[in-house]
This record gives C-alpha cells, structure tokens and sequence, in this order.
C-alpha cells in the first residue's frame, strides 16, 4: 500500500507540471508565462496575407528556454516568399524577463527584448520588377526605296507630269565653228560653221506612287515591368535589422480566462522607430482546447491593424496546435491572413 501510496503521489506532483502552460498560448502576441529552467518549447509560426490579389507566405521557426525563474531566452528565423520565391530574412535572437516578485498572484508583468539581425540581400523595396519579354513591330521605309509626297490636292497628274517633263532636259542643236574633223593645223582650209543635233539623255522616270514601306522585324527586347508588392511599415517591419521590444502585462480573469496587453515597440538601426499595440484574451474549454481572441496595429491610426480568431488544441500534452484566421482593420493592412502555429514542449 505505501508503494502504491508513493506512485500516486508521483503521478499527482507530476501531473501539473506535464500540463502546465509554458508560454506561447497566443498567436499574435506574447504572454508572459515562463516555462522552468531547462525546459522550453520548439515552435513554428506559418502565415498566408492576400491584400489586393498579392499573396505573401512566411514562416518563423524558432526555439524557447528557460534559463532561470522569472528569465528565459529565445531565437527566431523569419523566411518569406514575396512572389518570387522563398528567401531567408532575418534571425532574432532574444530574452524575456520577469518584472514583478514571484510571490504576486494573478498579475504578470515581463519584458520581451530582442535583436533582428536582417539578411544583406533584402531591399524593403515599394515594388519589385519582373523581366517579361515585349516584341515590337516597326515598319520603317527600306533604304533602297525612294518614296515621293503626294502631289496637293487640286493638282492634275497631266500638270505634275509637265512639270517633270519640263524639268528635264531637252534636244538641242551644237554648233562648230570651223575646224576639221581630225584638226588640219593654222594652215588648213576653214569650213563655214554648221550646227549638229544632239540628242537630249533620257529622263528618269518618276519614281513609283505604290511604292510600300517595307516592314522590317525588330528582336524582342527585355522590358522590366514594374509589380506592386504589400510593404509593411510601423511595428510590422520585416526583414529590418533593428530592436525589437515589448511590455507584456497579463492577468488571469478566471481559471479558465485570462487577458494579455502589449505594448509594442521597433527601433531600427536607420530612421525613425514605431509604437504599437496588442491585446488579446484567451478562454480554455479544458486543458485540451482553447481560444483567443486578438488584435495587433500601431498606434498611427493610418497604418496597419489586424483582428484575429484562433483555435488552440493539444492533442498530447507535449504537443500544442494554433490555426488563427485574421481580417484587416485598415486599407494598409492585409485583407484576409490565415496563421498556423506548432509548439513542441519538451
């Protein structure tokens, strides 16, 4: 009996801590769960936005750990295809810290601080050109064909025709004035002078009226057309090597809800730094299933802000599952985005 007694209390001291909530229990936002020392979670955070018939994919993997009570540290990768293939972005490293005593109940309050490092390659470009081929036609006139301007109007084809007969030279008469044929020196008999006809050189004909330009094939040349692609501004920055930090407040409304606020920050290494939001609750069914409702934007009103409804399921204890589908707020951000979510605690 005392063996059996033992094993259970095993099991029940066990059995919270396997259950437990180790952090990333949102999709949009951060929560500021720590899990314990040693143990973390790997995840992955998938996104498709379509704004204005452009599709865009992205995908986040990364790697959550606790250091110490109250501290843990993280690193994530971000790649995303644009329209023009997958490419890598940029790597953030990162820390969370608690900010308030342990021994404070129901309130949470910590700091999430992290350095995006962005690949060299990315342009954050408003547009991105394409190469597409354009073959063009030119109809220019051969160089071996004259073409002539139409006579004005009013003008008779029998007045143009005397006016190039008139042009053109004549016969003529050439006169010799003594002499001989062969020349016959100062002493040879002069003969009167006498005109010989000449006979006028031919005129050239008028040059052709029908005469086409010829029509003459040009190679198709590369021609860059220019594409619109969604650029995110403000806190939504991708792929921009810069600071990263946000303030999260959480505290638990029940056993079973709890609400979570942050405030969202960006300072890039050139220009100007965004401010930004993000709320969200979150309702658990049960230990298995549970769902949030949350909401991400800057606090420029003109830029982006998104709303979102998730699901969340863990099938196993160890193995937790997100599908979030988001509308846009704005005319900046996207108009339908569809967010999938993995995490493998361990």
């Amino acid at each position: 009996m005392k063996r059996f007694a033992s094993i259970a209390m095993v099991l029940l001291t066990w059995a919270p801590s396997a259950r437990a909530h180790h952090g990333l229990d949102f999709v949009l936002l951060q929560d500021a769960t720590f899990p314990q020392p040693l143990r973390g979670s790997f995840f992955d955070n998938s996104e498709w936005t379509r704004e204005r018939a452009l599709d865009e994919y992205a995908t986040e993997p990364g790697l959550h750990l606790g250091v110490l009570p109250g501290l843990s540290a993280g690193v994530m990768s971000h790649f995303a295809d644009m329209g023009d293939g997958w490419a890598y972005s940029s790597t953030t490293p990162y820390v969370v810290i608690n900010l308030l005593p342990v021994e404070i109940k129901g309130v949470r309050v910590a700091l999430w601080t992290g350095y995006e490092f962005a690949s060299e390659e990315d342009t954050h470009s408003l547009s991105r050109p394409s190469k597409k081929k354009a073959s063009a036609t030119t109809r220019r006139p051969s160089s071996s064909v004259t073409s002539s301007a139409p006579a004005p109007i009013g003008t008779s084809a029998a007045t143009s025709q005397h006016k190039a007969m008139k042009a053109a030279p004549t016969a003529g008469r050439s006169r010799h004035t003594g002499g001989t044929t062969g020349g016959g020196g100062p002493d040879a008999p002069t003969t009167p002078g006498h005109d010989h006809p000449v006979a006028a050189p031919a005129a050239a004909p008028p040059p052709s009226q029908d005469t086409q330009p010829q029509e003459v094939a040009v190679e198709p040349v590369v021609v860059p057309v220019v594409e619109p692609v969604h650029v995110h501004e403000g806190i939504h920055r991708h792929g921009e090597s810069g600071l990263h930090s946000r303030l999260i407040i959480e505290a638990d409304l029940s056993e079973h809800d709890k609400i979570v606020a942050n405030v969202i920050n960006f300072t890039p290494e050139n220009g100007k730094g965004a401010w930004g939001y993000g709320v969200g609750v979150r309702h658990a069914f049960n230990h298995d299933f549970a769902v949030s409702v949350e909401a991400v934007g800057d606090f420029d009103a003109s830029l982006e802000h998104q709303a979102l409804v998730a699901a969340h399921w863990s099938p196993v204890h160890w193995l937790a599952l997100k599908l979030g589908v988001g509308v846009g707020i704005t005319p900046e951000a996207s108009d339908v985005a569809v967010h999938t979510g993995i995490v493998w605690r361990f």
